[in-house]
């Protein structure tokens, strides 16, 4: 579907950019302008009042179902604030929600034009990786970090280069160049969470690689059942398969970050991080409680930080209603999108940006209410649920 540009419509666009690269565009700018101080707080705020208006301005009906789940969640949170008042750790989870998961999520709910938003998206990309390629910032910065700086903006120029490149002229080869020497850099210096992140990227690329040509049936399954049959192996018989690959990338002089710090976990017996006491600590939490949960943030306030795994946060904080609740339509989401031809390539890109960037994070490192990525991803993913019936009755109408 594509829109006559508008000035509002632009201005959707550019914040739905703005917001998925964020922690790019802090990164870059601290480092471009290293006496700025409080750069994401401010830009944040700006962010958050031109969303506001621009929702206010808009005359497109909010979705209901993603309505109801913010409504949901609302609840849980005054649940959560009668059961341990008003504590200052539920009070910043709910702004950080209310942020990105109110205000800055409805913004693809709206109407604007998703391949402008892939090509807007990859100029900041393609910029921002030629900065991080210039401060040779992987050798200078925390892996983690560096890793959730440069992994948005890889992740665009790779989706766009897959199913959108035939949308530029002659410049497409400079604007992918920074992602072809940051890829190398990635695979040797990223986190372990950066090497999942991209495994699933490459795994949803790959499995629809021409959305208006479905591949065969048989080969879809075929790669899916490789693709569970590596994932079996890899949890399962990590050990032995680290040790040999440490061993093999010694002998050749090859550091693999990833690698290394897995290698060194098994010897100390702490692959996790010490994430295992935590994970016990919320399952535990859960079966305490399995129906509602302790409520919104109390993983916080009754252990401390957060469970590292949005499962199990989800299970602790709201029991089996709230992850059901949460989860239920992404999974519905992501089995539609998947197996569809009813949407477009930019589509089908943003919807694995999105996903890409957020659920690998999810699951080992950060928490669910403060992940904007994962709160675009559910209200894209219910958007496109809605375009996808209203395609598919079109077809049966004519």
């Amino acid at each position: 579907m594509t829109y006559q540009i508008k000035p509002r419509s632009f201005l959707r666009e550019l914040l739905i950019v703005i917001v998925f690269l964020f922690n790019s565009i802090c990164a870059v700018v601290s480092k471009l302008i290293p006496s700025i101080r409080d750069f994401g707080d401010a830009l944040i705020f700006i962010v958050v009042l031109l969303g506001m208006a621009n929702c206010l301005l808009s005359r497109k009906v909010i979705l209901r179902k993603f309505l109801l789940i913010n409504i949901a969640i609302l609840l849980f949170a005054i649940g959560s604030f009668a059961l341990y008042g008003f504590n200052g750790e539920i009070g910043l989870l709910l702004v950080n929600y209310f942020i990105w998961g109110v205000i800055i999520s409805f913004f693809v709910t709206l109407e604007y034009d998703v391949k402008r938003v892939m090509n807007i998206a990859l100029v900041l990309s393609s910029f921002f990786l030629a900065v991080y390629l210039f401060h040779n910032s992987a050798k200078k910065a925390d892996s983690m970090a560096w890793t959730y700086g440069v992994f948005p903006c890889l992740s665009v120029c790779l989706t766009h280069m897959v199913f959108m490149k035939d949308q530029l002229g002659k410049i497409k080869w400079a604007l992918y160049l920074p992602s072809y020497f940051i890829c190398l850099q990635f695979v040797l210096d990223a986190n372990r969470g950066g090497w999942v992140s991209m495994i699933l990227l490459v795994y949803f690329l790959t499995i629809k690689v021409k959305i208006k040509q479905e591949p065969k049936m048989r080969n879809r399954v075929l790669w899916n059942l490789l693709f569970l049959t590596l994932i079996f192996v890899a949890v399962f018989l990590y050990e032995p398969i680290i040790k040999l690959l440490y061993e093999i990338t010694t002998a050749l002089d090859i550091r693999f970050y990833a690698i290394e710090k897995t290698y060194r976990g098994i010897l100390a017996d702490n692959v996790t991080n010490n994430r295992t006491e935590l994970y016990d600590f919320a399952w535990k939490g859960f079966l305490s409680s399995p129906v509602w949960g302790h409520g919104i943030g109390a993983f916080s306030v009754n252990h401390g930080g957060w469970p590292h795994n949005f499962f199990l946060q989800l299970l602790y904080e709201g029991g089996i209603l709230l992850f059901l609740l949460v989860l239920g339509p992404l999974v519905r989401i992501v089995w539609v999108v998947v197996r569809t031809d009813r949407i477009t390539p930019a589509e089908y890109a943003l919807f694995v940006c999105f996903f890409a960037n957020s659920i690998p994070k999810l699951l080992f490192s950060t928490q669910v209410w403060n992940v904007q990525g994962f709160w675009l991803l559910l209200a894209f993913g219910m958007m496109l649920l809605i375009r996808i019936q209203h395609n598919a009755q079109e077809e049966i109408t004519e």
